[in-house]
């Protein structure tokens, strides 16, 4: 009968572990799954971002453009918190991104302690790079987080303006700097040789120098052929991230000459 009874425990147990270790496997080959292909459309609501309560200018303006990203994608914008007011009922209820640089904001630190994330450090990935992740909400694993955490505050900036511009890995993770910047892909985009391009980036910069006396930021083209119905000129949009919201002035492009068609808002006063 003893025996029946040693028999009879080890087997519940054997039962136990395998379904423990059933379960540990389904939940990592959720995480698996999880990639930065499947933003923003896994962000598309209960989402909230978070800055550091001492975040600087640069980090709330990431956060600002993050925020109408995700919302010119999914109808729906995410409100933006800092560290200090996430509750730990907030950290269960929502999809979090967290922005920033991760010495400026305490929730980068209990991901890293909860989580396999990569720590990011003031010298990885390095000066003026970003480390962009997709992970698994360790306090709710039906929930997900984007950590972009940047290595300074230029880092932070390369994610915020480049991350919605570059086609997104099936990877969980991804490394960005200025270099990510493909101009003859945008050359290519506008029709343009990759000369052509530079005869028009150098116009436009030289156009948006009278609104700010910084030159690190990105400007975004676009083809308007609605217009170009009524011209004899390829009709670019420019719109300069400097600033949120961002301005954007229209121009004309016709044998290597560039030309001004509609000027930005005069709203926008020189930084």
């Amino acid at each position: 009968m003893k025996r029946l009874h040693i028999i009879f425990l080890i087997v519940i147990t054997l039962i136990c572990l395998i379904g423990f270790f059933v379960i540990l496997f389904h939940e990592e080959g959720e995480l698996k799954e999880l990639m930065l292909s499947n933003y923003p459309r896994l962000f598309n609501n209960d989402t909230i971002i978070v800055i550091g309560k001492n975040a600087n200018e640069t980090e709330k303006e990431s956060a600002d453009i993050i925020s109408l990203v995700v919302e010119n994608s999914t109808s729906n914008k995410p409100t933006i918190f800092l560290d200090t007011q996430i509750s730990e009922s907030d950290k269960i209820r929502y999809n979090m991104i967290i922005v920033g640089i991760p010495q400026n904001n305490c929730i980068f630190e209990e991901v890293y302690e909860r989580t396999d994330a990569i720590r990011v450090t003031d010298t990885y990935p390095g000066e003026g790079k970003v480390l962009i992740e997709i992970i698994g909400n360790p306090w709710n694993r039906d929930k997900t987080i984007l950590l972009l955490g940047g290595s300074d505050e230029r880092g932070v900036k390369v994610g915020a303006q480049l991350f919605d511009m570059i086609d997104k890995p099936n990877t969980k993770k991804v490394i960005l700097d200025w270099t990510n910047i493909n101009i003859n892909k945008q050359a290519l985009a506008l029709e343009l040789t990759p000369i052509e391009f530079d005869v028009l980036d150098e116009y436009v910069r030289d156009y948006f120098s009278q609104y700010t006396n910084t030159t690190d930021y990105l400007i975004v083209y676009r083809r308007n052929p609605e217009k170009e119905q009524y011209s004899d000129s390829k009709v670019i949009e420019a719109t300069a991230r400097y600033i949120v919201p961002s301005p954007t002035a229209i121009f004309g492009y016709n044998n290597k000459k560039v030309y001004l068609i509609i000027g930005v808002d005069y709203a926008h006063q020189k930084l």
